[in-house]
Protein backbone atom coordinates (compact mmCIF):
# COMPACT_ATOMS: atom_id res chain seq x y z
CA UNK A 1 0.00 0.00 0.00
CA UNK A 2 2.98 2.27 0.42
CA UNK A 3 3.73 1.88 -3.28
CA UNK A 4 0.09 2.70 -4.08
CA UNK A 5 0.29 5.83 -1.91
CA UNK A 6 3.54 6.93 -3.55
CA UNK A 7 2.25 6.23 -7.04
CA UNK A 8 -0.99 8.14 -6.46
CA UNK A 9 1.03 10.97 -4.93
CA UNK A 10 3.18 11.19 -8.04
CA UNK A 11 0.10 10.99 -10.27
CA UNK A 12 -1.87 13.58 -8.30
CA UNK A 13 -1.18 16.41 -10.80
CA UNK A 14 -2.64 14.21 -13.54
CA UNK A 15 -5.67 13.37 -11.40
CA UNK A 16 -6.19 17.09 -10.74
CA UNK A 17 -5.79 17.70 -14.47
CA UNK A 18 -8.63 15.28 -15.18
CA UNK A 19 -10.77 17.03 -12.56
CA UNK A 20 -9.90 20.41 -14.10
CA UNK A 21 -11.53 19.28 -17.34
CA UNK A 22 -14.91 18.94 -15.62
CA UNK A 23 -16.72 22.13 -16.55
CA UNK A 24 -19.34 21.60 -13.84
CA UNK A 25 -16.67 22.09 -11.14
CA UNK A 26 -16.05 25.81 -10.66
CA UNK A 27 -13.03 27.25 -8.88
CA UNK A 28 -9.43 26.16 -8.63
CA UNK A 29 -9.79 25.17 -4.99
CA UNK A 30 -12.76 22.92 -5.70
CA UNK A 31 -10.90 21.24 -8.55
CA UNK A 32 -7.87 20.54 -6.37
CA UNK A 33 -10.07 19.25 -3.55
CA UNK A 34 -11.90 16.97 -5.96
CA UNK A 35 -8.58 15.64 -7.28
CA UNK A 36 -7.40 14.88 -3.75
CA UNK A 37 -10.68 13.15 -2.90
CA UNK A 38 -10.45 11.11 -6.10
CA UNK A 39 -6.89 10.04 -5.24
CA UNK A 40 -7.98 9.07 -1.71
CA UNK A 41 -10.94 7.10 -3.11
CA UNK A 42 -8.63 5.25 -5.50
CA UNK A 43 -6.28 4.51 -2.59
CA UNK A 44 -9.08 3.08 -0.44
CA UNK A 45 -10.47 1.08 -3.36
CA UNK A 46 -7.01 -0.34 -4.00
CA UNK A 47 -6.64 -1.25 -0.32
CA UNK A 48 -9.78 -3.36 -0.55
CA UNK A 49 -9.02 -4.95 -3.92
CA UNK A 50 -5.28 -5.64 -3.79
CA UNK A 51 -4.20 -8.77 -1.97
CA UNK A 52 -2.14 -7.80 1.05
CA UNK A 53 -1.54 -8.73 4.64
CA UNK A 54 -4.05 -7.40 7.10
CA UNK A 55 -1.40 -5.19 8.67
CA UNK A 56 -3.01 -1.80 9.26
CA UNK A 57 0.37 -0.08 9.52
CA UNK A 58 0.94 -0.66 5.78
CA UNK A 59 -2.35 0.99 4.88
CA UNK A 60 -1.88 3.87 7.31
CA UNK A 61 1.68 4.57 6.15
CA UNK A 62 0.59 4.40 2.49
CA UNK A 63 -2.23 6.84 3.17
CA UNK A 64 0.13 9.18 5.02
CA UNK A 65 2.47 9.14 2.02
CA UNK A 66 -0.47 10.11 -0.18
CA UNK A 67 -1.45 12.93 2.19
CA UNK A 68 2.16 14.19 2.21
CA UNK A 69 2.09 14.29 -1.59
CA UNK A 70 -1.22 16.17 -1.48
CA UNK A 71 0.37 18.79 0.75
CA UNK A 72 3.44 19.00 -1.49
CA UNK A 73 1.42 19.53 -4.68
CA UNK A 74 -0.90 21.93 -2.87
CA UNK A 75 1.94 24.44 -2.58
CA UNK A 76 2.36 24.56 -6.36
CA UNK A 77 -1.38 24.63 -6.96
CA UNK A 78 -1.88 27.52 -4.55
CA UNK A 79 0.92 29.52 -6.10
CA UNK A 80 -0.67 29.06 -9.50
CA UNK A 81 -4.19 29.80 -8.41
CA UNK A 82 -4.32 32.00 -5.33
CA UNK A 83 -1.05 33.62 -4.21
CA UNK A 84 -1.52 37.32 -4.88
CA UNK A 85 -5.31 37.32 -4.71
CA UNK A 86 -5.48 35.86 -1.21
CA UNK A 87 -2.97 38.36 0.08
CA UNK A 88 -5.14 41.16 -1.26
CA UNK A 89 -8.20 39.58 0.37
CA UNK A 90 -6.38 39.34 3.69
CA UNK A 91 -5.55 43.05 3.56
CA UNK A 92 -9.20 43.82 2.89
CA UNK A 93 -10.47 41.54 5.65
CA UNK A 94 -8.15 43.12 8.24
CA UNK A 95 -9.93 46.43 7.81
CA UNK A 96 -12.92 47.00 10.02
CA UNK A 97 -14.49 49.43 7.55
CA UNK A 98 -15.14 49.69 3.80
CA UNK A 99 -12.08 50.85 1.84
CA UNK A 100 -11.57 52.83 -1.33
CA UNK A 101 -9.23 51.33 -3.91
CA UNK A 102 -6.37 53.57 -2.79
CA UNK A 103 -6.95 52.66 0.87
CA UNK A 104 -7.04 48.98 -0.05
CA UNK A 105 -3.73 49.25 -1.92
CA UNK A 106 -2.24 51.14 1.03
CA UNK A 107 -3.47 48.46 3.44
CA UNK A 108 -1.98 45.76 1.23
CA UNK A 109 1.32 47.64 0.95
CA UNK A 110 1.34 48.41 4.70
CA UNK A 111 1.18 52.15 4.12
CA UNK A 112 3.00 52.38 0.78
CA UNK A 113 1.57 52.88 -2.67
CA UNK A 114 1.29 50.55 -5.65
CA UNK A 115 4.39 52.12 -7.21
CA UNK A 116 6.60 50.68 -4.47
CA UNK A 117 5.01 47.28 -4.98
CA UNK A 118 5.66 47.47 -8.73
CA UNK A 119 9.29 48.49 -8.13
CA UNK A 120 9.73 45.60 -5.70
CA UNK A 121 8.30 43.08 -8.18
CA UNK A 122 10.43 44.56 -10.96
CA UNK A 123 13.56 44.11 -8.85
CA UNK A 124 12.64 40.43 -8.43
CA UNK A 125 12.20 39.99 -12.18
CA UNK A 126 15.48 41.78 -12.89
CA UNK A 127 17.30 39.74 -10.26
CA UNK A 128 16.01 36.48 -11.70
CA UNK A 129 16.98 37.49 -15.23
CA UNK A 130 13.39 37.48 -16.47
CA UNK A 131 13.34 41.16 -17.39
CA UNK A 132 15.81 43.90 -18.18
CA UNK A 133 15.63 47.67 -18.37
CA UNK A 134 16.81 49.89 -21.18
CA UNK A 135 16.80 53.56 -20.15
CA UNK A 136 13.03 54.10 -19.69
CA UNK A 137 11.64 50.82 -20.94
CA UNK A 138 11.31 47.35 -19.46
CA UNK A 139 11.49 44.26 -21.65
CA UNK A 140 11.13 40.57 -20.92
CA UNK A 141 14.23 38.51 -21.58
CA UNK A 142 14.03 35.25 -23.55
CA UNK A 143 14.12 33.41 -20.21
CA UNK A 144 11.26 35.60 -18.93
CA UNK A 145 9.19 35.00 -22.06
CA UNK A 146 9.77 31.24 -21.83
CA UNK A 147 8.80 31.26 -18.15
CA UNK A 148 5.64 33.28 -18.81
CA UNK A 149 4.61 30.92 -21.60
CA UNK A 150 5.24 27.91 -19.39
CA UNK A 151 3.07 29.38 -16.61
CA UNK A 152 0.33 30.28 -19.11
CA UNK A 153 0.42 26.74 -20.48
CA UNK A 154 0.28 25.18 -17.01
CA UNK A 155 -2.63 27.43 -16.02
CA UNK A 156 -4.50 26.61 -19.22
CA UNK A 157 -3.68 22.91 -18.83
CA UNK A 158 -5.09 22.80 -15.30
CA UNK A 159 -8.01 25.12 -15.99
CA UNK A 160 -6.71 27.92 -13.75
CA UNK A 161 -7.47 31.38 -15.07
Amino acid sequence: MQCVGLTLGLLLPLIVLVCAQLKSIHGAGARYWLGCCAAAAIFFAASMVLPADQDWSEEISGFLLLVAAMLFWNVFWNLLAFGFTLTLLTALARSDQPLTRNQWISAYMQGDDLGKFARNRLQLLLGMGMAMTDQKSIVATPFGIATARLIQFIRLFFGVR
